[in-house]
């Protein structure tokens, strides 16, 4: 969701902004936050973090509201949607009203269930979310000290087709299927970019390590990989779909075999960090002449152009 009009602007936050509105955030708010025991900034830098999509809205450049979308999984089909502002906000309050059934809109096609709580003393706000459509669903004690707050969602009216549950998809398509979108979307990150998540490349006679360090709520998906090798899941909680076991939940610390012609669509619940290991029977250094030998760019590439390395799970 982006917007520029008469000075106000929607865009993708940055941590600069939870600095800078974190100061300012309005009572009603506040209140709130301090119901669930944490402090604004926490609860900025939390939401911030844990977002996938989040957005700050800015009057003449100074922040007075930063909203967005926490996926409860990858695959999944719900996501928690959050907001927190200054008074600032209510300089636009209307104009803001009218654009967030945009945002609403978008992030139903996403996620046909958007929930959250809110303090019931946060009457303006419960206004409005009823004004945008959602359902209170139920109320109980919620807040630390025992204040109640609305459980409430959103929910799309329309069937959303998830490519992943769809039955009719092959297993290595919907793989496939999943990268092309990936590939298009304006914060994906590619091999080479500067912040591409850190790999540590580690040799001993014969043996080349692999290691990478995920950030948490990253979703990628892995090379085709020739031949089978073990894999060691050393830190974190993954959410990894593949075509020979579906959809599966995995927390460290893991060993996983992996077959040959495996590919992986992973979704990082917590920062992970992932070691793949090979056998290296030229003894080769190289990281990029490695990934070569030991991968493909396709299944097509595979059926025709193997080849003859050994491999460590016979």
């Amino acid at each position: 969701m982006k917007y520029n009009k008469d000075n106000i602007t929607v865009t993708d936050s940055v941590y600069q902004d939870v600095i800078h509105m974190s100061p300012y955030i309005r009572k009603d708010d506040i209140a709130e936050i301090e119901a669930t025991g944490m402090t604004p900034f926490d609860c900025l830098t939390q939401s911030y973090d844990d977002s996938i999509y989040r957005y700050t809205v800015k009057i003449h450049d100074c922040p007075v509201c930063m909203f967005g979308l926490n996926a409860d999984s990858l695959m999944g089909e719900r996501a928690k949607i959050w907001l927190i502002a200054t008074d600032g906000l209510s300089r636009i309050q209307r104009r803001f009203a009218r654009h967030s059934k945009d945002f609403l809109k978008e992030a139903l096609e996403s996620y046909p269930v958007l929930y959250n709580y809110i303090d019931v003393r946060n009457v303006e706000s419960i206004k409005w979310l009823k004004w945008l459509g959602a359902n209170i669903v139920s109320t109980g004690a919620y807040g630390v000290n025992g204040e109640e707050f609305h459980y409430f969602e959103f929910s799309s009216k329309k069937e959303i087709k998830n490519i992943f549950t769809d039955l009719s998809i092959p297993p290595r398509k919907k793989i496939i299927l999943f990268e092309r979108m990936l590939k298009q979307h304006p914060d994906a990150i590619f091999a080479g970019d500067k912040n591409e998540p850190p790999c540590k490349h580690e040799f001993t006679e014969g043996i080349y390590t692999r290691t990478i360090t995920i950030p948490k709520g990253m979703v990628l998906t892995g090379a085709i990989h020739k031949h089978d090798h073990p894999n060691f899941l050393m830190k974190g909680k993954v959410q990894v779909y593949t075509e020979f076991g579906g959809l599966e939940m995995l927390e460290a610390p893991q060993v996983i075999m992996s077959r040959s012609k495996t590919k992986r669509v992973v979704f990082t619940l917590e920062e992970t960090v992932w070691s793949t290991v090979h056998l290296n029977p030229t003894e080769e250094r190289d990281p990029d002449k490695l990934k070569k030998m030991l991968t493909a760019e396709s299944y097509e590439q595979l059926e025709y152009k193997e080849e003859n390395i050994p491999c460590l799970c016979g």
